[in-house]
């Protein structure tokens, strides 16, 4: 049978903490490529002892487009994507190398693990919370729109929703963590729904901020996360609520 080639890619900016465990477990791909946002502290310096192939790409708010430049310099068959704060279980490495030996897809789904807050949120719409991260390297191409990815017409599948199965990341760190971040996507969503023509209606600033914290704590069953999904919804109130007034800020400019 003839070896299937594995890139793994993980992209980095000021990831010192975090870089050398996830890199960790990535250590039985053939090749481990960083795209490195031009840290200020270690982690290229500690990406080093576990690959040669460090390259740079400008400082974006968020991952896809060094996620697209990664896929440019991989050189694998398949490839596998991780975030510095994302770690890939042993148990789950055995099933993704069946999966590519025996050409069982071409995207591959995985259930992602999401510790928030230090606890496994298992409600809350957080849970599988499936990503692409597997896949061939014909089949994926990253846009340069946040969270947002094109895959062709592959075979997909999706891997079993159990915790064997899943990817854990460790996600917000706490309320400030949250908001940090917070402040950054709703920037970045506000501008492309403006770039869109997305008109805007005053009642959208209630309308979906309520419809977010519905799908999460009632729909999503929130409420089975206890304390940490009621307070996970209100925080997903707050963003929706954030980017619908960003937006109506742009308007009025």
């Amino acid at each position: 049978m003839r070896h299937i080639k594995i890139s793994g890619i993980v992209h980095t900016y000021n990831e010192e903490k975090n870089i050398a465990a996830c890199l960790d477990t990535l250590k039985w791909c053939d090749e481990i490529i960083i795209i490195d946002m031009y840290s200020q502290d270690k982690t290229a310096n500690i990406s080093r002892n576990y690959t040669d192939k460090i390259f740079f790409h400008k400082k974006m708010n968020y991952a896809d487009p060094a996620r697209q430049f990664g896929l440019s310099k991989a050189k694998g068959d398949w490839v596998l994507v991780l975030d510095a704060d994302e770690r890939l279980p042993s148990q789950l490495v055995s099933v993704l190398k069946n999966i590519s030996e025996k050409d069982k897809a071409d995207v591959v789904y995985l259930p992602w693990k999401n510790i928030i807050f230090g606890k496994w949120i298992k409600h809350t719409q957080w849970w599988p919370d499936y990503h692409p991260r597997f896949f061939k390297k014909k089949f994926m191409q990253y846009t340069d729109n946040i969270h947002n990815f094109e895959n062709s017409e592959g075979r997909k599948y999706y891997l079993p929703a159990k915790e064997k199965n899943a990817v854990i990341h460790y996600n917000y760190r706490d309320v400030d963590h949250f908001k940090e971040k917070t402040g950054r996507y709703t920037n970045i969503e506000a501008k492309k729904l403006y770039s869109s023509g997305k008109k805007f209606y005053i009642w959208q600033l209630i309308y979906f901020p309520i419809k977010e914290f519905v799908w999460r704590f009632i729909l999503g069953k929130g409420f089975l996360d206890g304390w940490y999904g009621f307070k996970l919804s209100c925080l997903m109130f707050r963003y929706k609520f954030l980017t619908y007034r960003k937006l109506w800020k742009l308007k009025k400019k």
